[in-house]
């Protein structure tokens, strides 16, 4: 985490070091990533940046936080209540890609983040609070005879987290190809990717209804 130094410099100054760094590291992995070019990126003497983190790995840490809080705030402010499990997830979804459309920045770094550390990426799809609100849904709908008591609590937020997770990668493999997530997230000039990427999660949660939805007999 930062030094009280960089908490207490001005928020242009902030946003210098931020976007810095998130330009490198979303370039490089952490590895490879350059503390040299960073500071050079920032503009100040190496001497002053050891004012603000001791290391690398203190600025990378701070930027998945600091990442991760932009992203619990752009969904908080949009949030409503959903009526039942298959709104939730069509709202989740809805808001992250349009948080990444507008964040397009912090949000590629935060997809390479993900895409190299299984904890930030499933933090970065669930959020802080995301799992158990996900699970309470499963089981309140369950309750209202929504969903079907045919699947487990369990298995049902199973198989709706290892979709989700696995989206990132159908995506690719389906749209981008060779060009990374993070790339495209910086330069979106295709339509017909953005379109396809909206399709394929009006498909998924359509998918999830007709697979978990309770039958009509079940709903009498």
């Amino acid at each position: 985490m930062p030094n009280k130094t960089f908490d207490h410099l001005p928020n242009e100054k902030k946003e210098a070091v931020i976007r810095a760094a998130l330009r490198e590291f979303t370039a490089h992995d952490f590895t490879s990533a350059s503390l040299n070019d960073i500071i050079a990126g920032i503009g100040i003497a190496k001497g002053s940046f050891y004012r603000y983190f001791n290391k690398k790995q203190e600025l990378y840490d701070y930027l998945i936080s600091y990442g991760l809080e932009k992203k619990i705030q752009y969904v908080k402010r949009g949030k409503e209540p959903a009526d039942d499990l298959f709104q939730l997830i069509q709202r989740m979804v809805g808001s992250y890609i349009q948080f990444n459309l507008e964040n397009a920045e912090l949000a590629a770094f935060m997809q390479k983040a993900a895409g190299e550390n299984t904890a930030v990426r499933d933090d970065y799809l669930f959020l802080k609070n995301g799992r158990k609100i996900l699970s309470g849904k499963i089981k309140e709908s369950q309750e209202r005879g929504m969903i079907s008591t045919r699947f487990s609590e369990d298995f049902v937020f199973f198989c709706i987290s290892q979709l989700l997770m696995g989206s990132s990668d159908y995506i690719k493999n389906k749209y981008l190809r060779e060009r990374d997530i993070s790339e495209y997230l910086l330069h979106p000039s295709d339509d017909q990717i953005k379109e396809g990427i909206v399709l394929h999660y009006q498909q998924l949660v359509e998918f999830l209804k007709n697979g978990f939805e309770s039958s009509e007999e079940n709903k009498k």
